[in-house]
């Protein structure tokens, strides 16, 4: 399985409702990550490594890359991670 491990990785919000999404992914030479902003905090742990998964893993299946952000956001959550807002 080939793994992509980009020096940059960038995270911008916007709203996705018209996409009908929560997060998207564009490859490139610095990977963008779009997230929408009209989440829990929980749901945009889940969002932000769900769409990190598809920049590391570009070539898993959806299905995979569910599993392993909901799985890393569990443990994440569990142990305590939360947004700070500054």
């Amino acid at each position: 399985m080939k793994v992509a491990l980009p020096r940059k990785i960038r995270i911008t919000e916007r709203k996705l409702g018209k996409e009908r999404a929560m997060g998207l992914c564009w490859q490139g030479k610095i990977p963008h990550i779009e997230i929408d902003p009209n989440q829990t905090s929980q749901q945009r742990l889940d969002t932000v490594l769900h769409e990190l998964t598809h920049v590391i893993l570009p070539d898993a299946d959806e299905e995979t890359v569910i599993k392993i952000a909901q799985r890393m956001a569990s443990v994440l959550w569990s142990d305590g991670w939360r947004r700070i807002y500054s």
